[in-house]
């Protein structure tokens, strides 16, 4: 679940959590991608091989400065109807240590004012509590929700692979994010 993990240049000015605000310049229903999939990009090279590695043809020319953002594209993958997309759910800042054994504990307010189960988020697989007693450090979580057709509707058979390109700013003054964590939730997890 961890997607990157970036240089700090100071430490973080205090613990907590805030909600943050991203930005979507592209999203869309057909690419190549056959499988969910997470891409982060930290260059326009990066990002300009991920679209065309998927097939994904740029309608509008888009600036993304690089300097102090990166580019999440998440695929959902291949599926065999329409109805599907990846919608935003909320995007979360917060600060956090190595002691803590629950490093979600600080977001679990703000998850559930935007409907969204923390257990859900499931148990960071890179967290080793107790590693560094005194390592506080800045993070970003996105949260991301599959839509899926209801069970009741009549759709048409094509087939599909939806993805969603999201912008995140990840330099403030003074300090970088250190860790860049991703959840898609699947229609079955969404409440």
């Amino acid at each position: 679940m961890i997607l990157a993990l970036l240089a700090n240049m100071a430490p973080p000015p205090s613990a907590g959590a805030l909600r943050f605000e991203i930005s979507v310049p592209l999203r869309g229903m057909y690419c190549l991608a056959q499988e969910e999939t997470v891409v982060v990009c930290t260059s326009r090279e990066e990002l300009d091989s991920v679209l065309s590695r998927f097939g994904i043809g740029q309608d509008g020319d888009f600036a993304v400065d690089f300097t102090a953002r990166v580019v999440l594209v998440a695929f959902l993958g291949r599926k065999a109807t329409a109805g599907y997309s990846v919608e935003p759910v909320g995007a979360y800042e917060f600060y956090s240590n190595d002691q803590d054994l629950d490093p979600w504990k600080p977001l679990e307010s703000l998850l559930k004012e935007d409907g969204v189960n923390p257990e859900d988020i499931g148990p960071d697989p890179d967290w080793h509590a107790g590693e560094n007693l005194t390592s506080l450090f800045m993070a970003h979580l996105v949260v991301l929700q599959e839509k899926c057709p209801p069970k009741w509707a009549m759709i048409p058979q094509v087939i599909t692979s939806p993805w969603i390109m999201i912008e995140v700013k990840v330099s403030y003054t003074g300090y970088t994010m250190d860790r860049l964590y991703l959840k898609v939730l699947s229609c079955e997890e969404w409440q």
